[in-house]
């Protein structure tokens, strides 16, 4: 029996809906001993420490702990070093596999995982013109609703962020908003607006540390294509890995024309996303498929 603990530093909802995954595609012969809470300390008694490290975190005590999985949105040298031979990074960035296999670490490219159970398309008609999954993106979420307000016939629905702090995007009306809580009545009014959207965005621009860029993958997005709405996403310098996972499905708009790109794919004709694009996302990161990967990578670095 394999004994793993887990400990996710970034805890917001799409890293509870990892947590949820992991749990629900545990391998039989996997044993989760200890999980993260407000007093956790590290049990030296474990075979494996699961844990993620952020992009504006700085986690040196990780280069002492193994062997561990780091689902890591860092790929920078200082992050590279917290890793031995008995260690695996998974990112998202297809450009960097080879960069980092010539510093000698394991690592595998690894999407965050979509439950295919949870999220898939329902017959509803698609009386959301968009639907924005994360009001914490603040200065997207704005300019994407000035734009849509030009427009009579496509409503904006935009969830809470974290908290449901909303006071920072003045402006906009109220009866805009929703909020899906993290509970199995949540994630299935969660799934219904996907299903009910035309478009869907969880937009975050580019952060820079160090020597990494991300804008992170966006869970959202690809649980909106599970459920067949369409992601808008933008297009920038250093997102092109955004491409690799979401470029047959979603609709880009640059930065340096956002309102010009987005009035243009929301003035356009509605194309649906077919049932073999559906099916194409959900063999590229459907849950059981990451897991799978997840758990053949990790069983080679134990």
């Amino acid at each position: 029996m394999i004994k793993v603990s887990v400990a996710f530093t970034c805890w917001g909802s799409a890293m509870h809906r990892v947590w949820s995954s992991l749990k629900k595609y545990l391998p039989d012969d996997v044993e989760i001993v200890q999980s993260q809470s407000a007093e956790t300390q590290y049990k030296s008694g474990s075979d494996l420490l699961i844990t993620h490290l952020g992009i504006t975190e700085y986690n040196p005590y990780l280069a002492y702990i193994t062997p561990k999985v780091v689902l890591s949105e860092r790929t920078d040298d200082v992050a590279l070093s917290y890793f031995g031979k008995n260690d695996l990074l998974l990112t998202f960035h297809p450009e960097v596999i080879q960069k980092i296999r010539n510093r000698g670490v394991n690592v595998l490219l690894w999407p965050r995982p979509v439950d295919q159970d949870i999220f898939y398309p329902t017959p509803e008609a698609k009386d959301i013109g968009v639907l924005t999954v994360d009001a914490s993106h603040g200065e997207w979420v704005y300019r994407a609703d000035r734009c849509l307000a030009a427009i009579p016939h496509l409503n904006h629905v935009i969830l809470y962020g974290r908290g449901g702090r909303v006071g920072f995007l003045p402006g906009m009306n109220i009866e805009q908003f929703d909020y899906c809580p993290l509970t199995d009545d949540g994630i299935a009014k969660l799934r219904l607006l996907y299903c009910r959207s035309k478009y869907t965005m969880s937009m975050q621009g580019m952060i820079t540390y160090r020597e990494t860029e991300t804008a992170g993958i966006e869970i959202g997005n690809m649980e909106a294509i599970f459920c067949g709405s369409v992601p808008i996403i933008l297009d920038m310098d250093g997102g092109e890995y955004l491409k690799y996972w979401y470029g047959d499905y979603a609709k880009f708009v640059s930065i340096d024309n956002f309102e010009e790109d987005l009035d243009n794919v929301l003035r356009s004709d509605y194309i649906l996303l077919t049932d073999a694009q559906i099916a194409s996302a959900v063999a590229k990161c459907g849950a059981d498929v990451v897991w799978d990967k997840f758990w053949v990578a990790t069983r080679k670095v134990l």
